[in-house]
């Protein structure tokens, strides 16, 4: 690790601790997923593979920045079709809209203002700034100023934060494609 690989680290130690603890959990949900195929495969359910390793990383396929794209949009409409036949319920989750979009906008090539992003956290405007400001305090995502315009910024996601939602893509993609569980009723 580089000088300024532990200098980053020293600076943010909660950003650091938080990126440690989420790819935790994502290994820990993988390690759950294949637990539960593995349990669907002896059931009958789905193609049984090859080996399925407690301790193994998940193995996530390369996707193409398309792929990506068609798979924001599916969790998208499924998060819609959720907040709708569960109304009052169930409500979206503001936080994982925002890092959704932002992934999305990098992917196209596109800026993202920060009333955009509200408007695309599904949420009041006061709840979005809030749970924004709690996103760039945990430095995950960072607000960037308008070179031609002081008065306005714009938001982009960190670089270690895109990689864990792409990861998050992955396993979705390899969950859909290795174990399409199709009911047995």
């Amino acid at each position: 690790m580089g000088s300024t690989e532990v200098s980053k680290e020293q600076s943010h130690p909660k950003a650091s601790v938080l990126l440690a603890q989420l790819s935790q959990s994502m290994r820990t949900v993988s390690l759950q997923l294949e637990s539960v195929t593995a349990e669907l495969h002896s059931l009958g359910v789905g193609e049984r593979p090859d080996a399925v390793k407690a301790d193994a990383e998940p193995n996530i396929p390369a996707m193409s920045s398309e792929r990506q794209l068609q798979l924001i949009a599916l969790i998208d409409r499924l998060d819609e079709t959720r907040c709708q036949m569960l109304a009052g319920q169930v409500q979206s989750d503001p936080a994982w809209n925002m890092l959704m979009e932002l992934t999305k906008s990098k992917l196209l090539g596109f800026k993202v203002s920060i009333t955009s992003l509200c408007l695309a956290s599904k949420a009041p405007v006061t709840t979005a700034l809030r749970k924004l400001e709690k996103l760039i305090a945990d430095q995950l995502v960072i607000r960037v100023a308008d070179a031609s315009d002081r008065r306005r910024s714009y938001v982009e996601i960190s670089p270690e934060c895109e990689a864990l939602v792409l990861s998050v893509l992955g396993v979705l993609e390899s969950m859909m494609t290795r174990n399409p569980v199709v009911s047995q009723r």
